[in-house]
């Protein structure tokens, strides 16, 4: 079995380290937390380079790529320094793509594309011992799987 990179997984880790190195720096990430604000202008960085919206169909403005590619390119993100609260959302924009309404669909993508933070995307359990301590206001919807 061949765990070699492809051309492309490898142009795209090079093109993350490279918008590291410009806007997701060690001491900007920091600033962020110190002042307790979004770090917006590596979140646009992100955006404008195509990685916000990477695994997500064409239709929906994305560019798809396979789940090994998604976690290579999380995973560097992470790797250099970027909190996980930034970049996380590809697997629920991925999962909206598979189980999202379209009306949900619509508006998850559209904020995406506007630079805001969409949808986030994660199992409970309503019984669960944590579910009765700190209840949380959830919004839910249903996808039947055939």
């Amino acid at each position: 079995m061949d765990f070699s990179l492809t051309d492309e997984q490898q142009l795209l880790l090079d093109s993350v380290d490279e918008l590291m190195e410009r806007y997701g720096t060690e001491q900007y990430f920091k600033e962020c937390d110190e002042k307790h604000v979004w770090p917006q202008e590596f979140t646009d960085a992100l955006l404008e380079n195509g990685f916000q919206m990477l695994g997500v169909d064409e239709k929906f403005g994305g560019t798809p790529v396979d789940v090994t590619t998604l976690m290579l390119v999380s995973e560097r993100i992470c790797k250099n320094g970027a909190p996980i609260y930034v970049y996380g959302n590809l697997c629920a924009l991925k999962d909206m793509t598979e189980y999202g309404t379209p009306e949900q669909q619509e508006q998850c993508f559209a904020e995406v594309m506007a630079g805001k933070v969409s949808c986030w995307a994660s199992p409970s359990r309503a019984r669960a011992p944590t579910a009765r301590r700190w209840p949380a206001r959830t919004s839910a919807a249903t996808a039947r799987c055939t």
